[in-house]
């Protein structure tokens, strides 16, 4: 079973603290009671020997120098002469009142067998009265002697123990419990980041790079694993992110080459097809020229063949003029083009065979909008859509030609009465050999289904846009290409 390192650091916080308070217990218990009795008997010949080197009759001196181990060790002293008058007994002197005490109750104390010169600390009596004791014979430089008893009771020793063992107990559990609670609020605090950074990853895992670790953690270690993971986070988010823009391009790229394979189709299907009649018009009226049928103009034949030779002709160099746009094969030559001067020129050329038709050609062209273009290559996409225009115009009916500013762009829009285009059909018109109506044959108007798709190309080659939208009585067709600077 696994634990938490708030809960591992909490049991061992508390183990070394049980084990501190136990041992502190142990000695408390087991070795106080000797130490302190070893530490009054070095008190008692410590005393002793104070006695041997200071000594003095005077008691007043006796009582200051004996004070201080009455006071802190709780030391009774008596002195005795050769004769046995007690001269000093627990700090009070003679004078104090002991001169009516001489009698048989203090030579009843007094056994000048138990004092010796080289005194040791001994220990005896009744277990509940066992005492500590020293009797000594110190003998003066005038050759007097006296005799020094200093006792002390082992059951105060004992006592004091006691209280302190007690005492240990209770601040053993207590530091014990707040040693253990403080471990908890200490180690849940540490674990607080760690338990972070565990969430942050486990979101990480999950691709979910919506949060970051905090940095801000009282450890170093803790902020240098917090900043690695926000690291490797950030990383991973960016690589996920460019795996994903690429599978979004990839994609893309899968759906545009299945729209070009379809269009390739298509454009093999309709050339076919478009090629088909004018050779089969062509094969016929040879066969007719060269059996010489009767009825047969050869002047008309002729005619037709050149005219049937000039459509095929004209299809194969839009084809290659598209196929040299799109694989970069043609070169634009590109100069600053003032719009509006060069599409009112292009327009008049126009004009003739609008009218030519019974429509109204006309236009409004704004002055100052210079572009960069090849004006050969863009004539060739303005006529296209001037012919797309004037092929769907019924008779009667007007096209409207303008030229305008919009944002960064010069955008030239041509319209034309007619029927609307479906909506659906709106971005499919700019493919090659579409044909709104899909049943149309071609015509002299119609030509090859190949204008709008090379408007297209070349307004892309120049950096431009294009498009359609229906209007209330008629299309508008426009193309959009980016202004020099100064313009």
């Amino acid at each position: 079973m696994k634990y938490s390192i708030k809960a591992k650091m909490t049991l061992l916080v508390a183990v070394i603290i049980v084990a501190m308070m136990g041992s502190m217990l142990l000695a408390s218990f087991f070795l106080a009671e000797p130490f302190m009795i070893s530490r009054q008997k070095a008190n008692i010949r410590d005393l002793y020997r104070s006695l041997s080197s200071e000594y003095s009759d005077d008691t007043a001196v006796l009582a200051e120098l004996l004070r201080k181990y009455e006071d802190s060790s709780f030391l009774q002293v008596e002195i005795f002469s050769q004769n046995g008058s007690l001269i000093y007994t627990s700090g009070r002197r003679m004078d104090e009142g002991f001169g009516g005490f001489r009698g048989g109750l203090v030579f009843d104390r007094f056994d000048p067998s138990r004092y010796t010169a080289s005194p040791q600390v001994q220990r005896s009596g009744a277990a509940d009265r066992e005492m500590l004791m020293l009797y000594g014979l110190l003998t003066l430089e005038d050759g007097t002697q006296r005799y020094i008893s200093i006792e002390t009771p082992v059951e105060a020793i004992s006592g004091t123990v006691q209280v302190l063992n007690i005492l240990t107990l209770i601040i053993s559990v207590l530091v014990a419990a707040a040693g253990c609670l403080v471990a908890w609020i200490y180690a849940s605090k540490f674990s607080r980041p760690i338990i972070e950074i565990s969430r942050n990853a486990k979101q990480v895992a999950a691709l979910d790079f919506s949060h970051r670790a905090d940095i801000q953690s009282s450890t170093a270690e803790i902020a240098d694993l917090a900043v690695s993971i926000n690291a490797m986070s950030g990383q991973l988010e960016t690589f996920i992110n460019q795996l994903m823009e690429k599978n979004r391009q990839l994609a893309e790229d899968n759906l545009r080459l299945a729209r070009e394979e379809e269009m390739r189709r298509s454009f093999v299907a309709n050339v076919s097809h478009d090629l088909k009649s004018p050779l089969a018009v062509l094969g016929g009226y040879a066969e007719m020229l060269k059996e010489h049928t009767e009825g047969i103009d050869p002047e008309a034949c002729y005619d037709v063949i050149i005219e049937e030779t000039a459509v095929m002709n004209e299809m194969i160099r839009s084809m290659l003029d598209v196929s040299a746009l799109e694989n970069g094969l043609r070169e634009l030559k590109t100069v600053p083009l003032e719009l509006g001067e060069w599409l009112t020129e292009l327009t008049a050329r126009e004009q003739p065979l609008m009218e030519k038709k019974g429509l109204s050609l006309s236009d409004s062209f704004a002055s100052g909008l210079t572009v960069q273009a090849d004006p050969e290559t863009l004539a060739r996409a303005v006529l296209n859509i001037y012919q797309n225009a004037k092929a769907h115009t019924p008779p009667g009916g007007r096209i409207e030609a303008a030229l305008l500013r919009s944002g960064n762009e010069a955008v030239f829009s041509v319209y034309n009465d007619g029927e609307n285009i479906p909506a659906d059909k709106l971005d499919k018109i700019w493919d090659s050999f579409y044909k709104t109506d899909e049943a149309r044959t071609r015509d002299e108007q119609n030509n090859v289904g190949l204008g709008l798709y090379i408007v297209k190309t070349i307004t892309t080659a120049h950096g431009g846009r294009c498009g359609a939208i229906n209007e209330e009585k008629g299309v508008r067709f426009w193309i959009a290409l980016p202004l020099l600077k100064n313009s």
